[in-house]
């Protein structure tokens, strides 16, 4: 994590990331008014259901121009992580609505956030990435719009092709994986607690001694 702050289009990939196609499109978890309230000319009664229509949000054309357009670009200026975005008072500001709003906003958004900066770069720095192509040498288009249906969706299955920069670079990855396989073994049922805490902070500082 180091390097984040020099590698701004990586960080407007992963903005861009959760906002082109949020997992929860509709706010996975839906919740409920304690009592009675308003908004503008709307009266909620006590206990409404409530759900963040995040795809909505995330593909308003004022906020986003061209939304259904994977544009990296346009984070190019916002140097917010996503706590700091996710808590500014002029939500018009924020980068997008994938972790939800409010009190309820989601309190992984950290991890999720940087997981999937060091997977992006990790990626990028071991491949480069191309379309695959039919028996012709034709390029087979991917569409952005072909996702699983329901509350939580992704993209279905396409073909691409992943090309090596260097060997040395792929063996490291492997080695990654096969590290990460071994630690996760020692855990067949997941983790669900801190009783395993200790575990991680050894293999951490292991994992910086090699």
């Amino acid at each position: 994590m180091a390097d984040e702050e020099s590698l701004q289009y990586i960080r407007g990939v992963v903005k861009e990331s959760l906002r082109f196609l949020p997992s929860s499109i509709l706010g996975i978890v839906p919740h409920a008014t304690t009592n009675a309230d308003t908004y503008r000319d709307y009266l909620f009664p006590a206990k409404t259901g409530m759900m963040i229509n995040v795809w909505a949000l995330n593909n308003n054309p004022e906020r986003y121009p061209n939304p259904r357009n994977f544009e990296p670009e346009r984070y190019k200026d916002d140097f917010l992580r996503a706590q700091e975005s996710a808590t500014l008072n002029d939500v018009s500001k924020r980068d997008h609505f994938t972790f939800g709003a409010g009190r309820r906003v989601c309190p992984g958004l950290n991890i999720a956030e940087r997981s999937l900066f060091l997977g992006i770069a990790y990626m990028l720095w071991a491949f480069s990435f191309e379309h695959a192509t039919d028996e012709n040498g034709n390029k087979i288009p991917v569409s952005t719009e072909d996702v699983t249906q329901g509350i939580v969706c992704r993209p279905t299955p396409f073909p691409l092709k992943m090309v090596q920069r260097d060997p040395q670079r792929i063996e490291m990855v492997l080695k990654a994986w096969d590290n990460a396989k071994e630690l996760l073994a020692q855990y067949p049922d997941g983790i669900r607690s801190t009783q395993y805490a200790s575990d991680w902070k050894a293999f951490t500082e292991n994992e910086k001694l090699v």
